[in-house]
Order: C-alpha cells, then sequence, then structure tokens
C-alpha cells in the first residue's frame, strides 16, 4: 500500500509507517482496557494490495480481532452510497480530558493532525454519521468472513 504513495516513500518511511501500525495492535492487545473501533468501507474488503492471500489473511485477522472485547471492527458497506469522509482515512483519538482528542488523517502526503475545537467537532459528526451508515459488529464480523471464503486467486 505504501509503495503506491506519489511521490513514492522511502524504504525507511516505509518501515517506521509499517512499525507503527503493528506497534498499535500490539498495544491493544496488550491492553484490553483501551477500546479501539475501526469503521472499514466494503470496497477495503476486496482492495488485494499484495496479493489474494496477503487480503486473506488480513481479512481473517480482521475477524479475530472483532472476537477481542476491545475491538470493534464495523463495516461501511456499498449500499451506504455515499457518507461524510468517504475520502480521507482518519483515527480519532480521544480520552477523558477532551483537549487532548486528536484527529490524525492519512492521506497520500503523509499523516496531518487536528486538535482545534471545531474541527474536532466535525469529525465527530462525521464518524456519528459513518457509526449509522455501518453494519453491526455481527453482520461486519460475517460480511468479512464470507468475503474471506469467496476469495479466488
Amino acid at each position: 500500500m505504501f509503495s503506491r504513495r506519489v511521490p513514492s516513500l522511502t524504504v525507511d518511511e516505509i518501515d517506521l509507517r509499517t512499525a507503527f501500525r503493528t506497534q498499535r495492535r500490539t498495544f491493544l492487545l496488550r491492553h484490553p482496557e483501551k477500546k479501539f473501533e475501526a469503521y472499514i468501507h466494503e470496497s477495503c474488503l476486496v482492495t488485494r494490495f499484495g496479493g489474494t492471500e496477503v487480503l486473506r489473511r488480513q481479512l481473517q485477522r480482521l475477524v479475530e480481532d472483532s472476537h477481542r472485547s476491545n475491538i470493534t471492527i464495523r463495516i461501511i458497506p456499498f449500499k451506504a452510497h455515499t457518507y461524510p469522509g468517504v475520502t480521507e482515512s482518519f483515527i480519532y483519538s480521544y480520552g477523558e480530558v477532551a483537549e487532548l482528542d486528536t484527529v490524525e488523517t492519512d492521506s497520500s502526503r503523509g499523516p496531518e493532525f487536528y486538535n482545534a475545537p471545531n474541527e474536532l467537532k466535525g469529525y465527530r459528526a462525521i464518524l456519528d454519521r459513518i457509526e449509522k451508515a455501518s453494519l453491526g459488529e455481527e453482520e461486519s464480523r460475517e460480511m468479512i468472513t464470507a468475503t474471506c471464503r469467496e476469495l479466488k486467486d
């Protein structure tokens, strides 16, 4: 995925971004009291960065992780048509102190961070609408499982 970026990332930048994502998952596994909610568009379930076998392993990992008490994975189905935020990927980090909330967007230009109250309010509104457009947890898990089962080389 990172190798398709324009302009291209260096090997060190790719390694750094990959390590960050791996460390985030490791942190969640070690700290079950920390909650993580992911909203994934259905198109991501069939996009084959790295080929069919890589996608199959990614989908299997999503199903495994969806069974963890601190990880929620919900799919935004094609039938949802459009919704705010459809063109970007972002992480909304929040905690007990609202003033420390931060949004990180992930784009071809790299990560950008937002923490101004109006920016956070806008992203919270986007999340609320995404949540309404998404399938429930079990329905999402069933869709991921079925997609994985239907993968052909």
